[in-house]
C-alpha cells in the first residue's frame, strides 16, 4: 500500500503546493505556490497524492476582496 500525501491545489488558478512536514520526500522547491504538476508526477508511483482544494496566495487575497465587496453590497446591517 503506498503512502499517502496530501497535495494543496488551488481551486482557482491550479497552482500546488506541498503540504505536511516531511520535506525530504520532496524537493525543497515544492514548497511553495507554483505550478508542479509536471514535477509531482514521478511521485505518484511511490505515494498515493491526494489534492486538496484550498486558495493560493494571490487567488485568496482576490476572492477575500470579492467577498468583503460582496457583503458590502448585499448583507443588511
Amino acid at each position: 500500500m503506498k503512502k499517502q500525501k496530501f497535495i494543496s491545489k488551488c481551486c482557482v488558478c491550479g497552482k500546488s503546493k506541498r503540504k505536511g512536514e516531511n520535506a525530504q520526500d520532496f524537493p525543497s522547491h515544492i514548497d511553495h505556490w507554483g505550478y508542479h504538476d509536471d514535477e509531482l508526477e514521478k511521485y505518484y508511483e511511490d505515494y498515493d497524492l491526494i489534492h486538496s482544494h484550498g486558495y493560493c496566495d494571490e487567488c485568496f487575497k482576490k476572492a477575500k476582496e470579492e467577498a468583503e465587496q460582496w457583503l458590502k453590497e448585499n448583507v443588511l446591517v
